[in-house]
């Protein structure tokens, strides 16, 4: 009976390890491949069948980082930066999986300025890409919920918001309060445009209560009922959670923020994309086509040749 034990306890590790890529057997070090870069602007090359584990954020920014083998980020605080990254000619660019989504701080700088005639492998500068036969997981942390509504109309110059649900947000993130009042079409210099609020969490004094700086508007969080039939409509502020622990941001720096040039993340043809728990930030890229935060290429298109989860 105890080898039985010892046995079945075994096998659960094993399985436990194949479900996290970080976790599996055979990768090599990036922090021991000869291959890492070894100076700013260097195209990187992982080759197919190779494996290579994330261990450590790169010492420079990248110009192109192709993976036509598999690139396992660690469940450990990463930085990295490029100008392109891609997984093409079938290979897999792995942050977390479905069945092991990561915890730790990931942080993804897309870099590069508007250049509307350079446009290699049709997926441009400042991208995220995923090409025919070719896979991308990315699965950050799961939050619950990642939204819900207001407990109780909110005044302005309030600090502390009840919530009509539990909920696991932490102090210091970043959280929004829907507008519950009128928008004015007409663009009244005199009306504010828009009375939607973001603001950081300072405290938490209970499951369903966050403290943060004092709002500027009051925001309802009670139902309306009356009318012929006593109807009965929920008008309560949503308030949604932006903060997420992998962030995929477009560097604004140069001319790059007054051009509107973001990052973006596509799907070719034949490429398959997972992704959840993940905050874009300064993505889209204006006056190009295509280059939306997440834009899928539909040339061609027969389903399932393409899947974006």
């Amino acid at each position: 009976m105890k080898f039985l034990v010892v046995l079945f306890s075994l096998c659960l590790v094993v399985l436990i390890s194949a479900d996290c890529p970080h976790k599996r057997s055979g990768l090599t070090k990036w922090s021991e491949w000869s291959g890492r870069p070894k100076a700013v602007a260097a195209d990187v090359n992982i080759p197919a069948n190779s494996k290579i584990l994330l261990d450590v954020s790169p010492d420079f920014p990248m110009n192109q980082l192709k993976v036509s083998g598999e690139l396992i980020f660690d469940d450990t605080p990463l930085s990295i930066s490029f100008e392109r990254m891609y997984a093409i000619d079938g290979g897999h660019i792995w942050i977390g999986s479905e069945d092991c989504r990561v915890k730790s701080q990931i942080n993804i700088t897309l870099l590069g300025q508007r250049q509307p005639t350079f446009d290699p492998d049709g997926a441009g500068t400042k991208c995220i890409g995923c090409f025919v036969n070719s896979q991308i997981d990315i699965h950050g942390e799961d939050r619950n919920p990642t939204w819900t509504q207001l407990d109780g109309t909110v005044l302005k110059g309030a600090t502390d918001i009840v919530l009509e649900d539990d909920v696991d947000w932490r102090v210091g993130e970043t959280i929004i309060i829907a507008t519950t009042d009128f928008e004015d079409f007409n663009e009244d210099p005199n009306y504010p445009p828009s009375q939607s609020e973001k603001r950081v969490i300072l405290a938490r004094p209970n499951s369903k209560t966050v403290t943060v700086d004092p709002l500027n508007y009051m925001h309802w969080g009670d139902f309306w009922e009356g009318g012929k039939h006593n109807e009965k409509i929920d008008i309560r502020a949503e308030v949604g959670l932006l903060t997420r622990n992998i962030v995929i941001k477009g560097d604004i720096s140069g001319t790059a923020g007054d051009d509107h040039w973001g990052g973006h993340v596509m799907v070719h043809e034949g490429g398959e994309l997972r992704i959840e728990g993940v905050e874009l930030f300064f993505v889209g890229q204006k006056d190009q086509l295509g280059r939306y935060p997440i834009p899928v290429s539909y040339t061609h298109l027969t389903l399932p040749t393409k899947r974006i989860v």
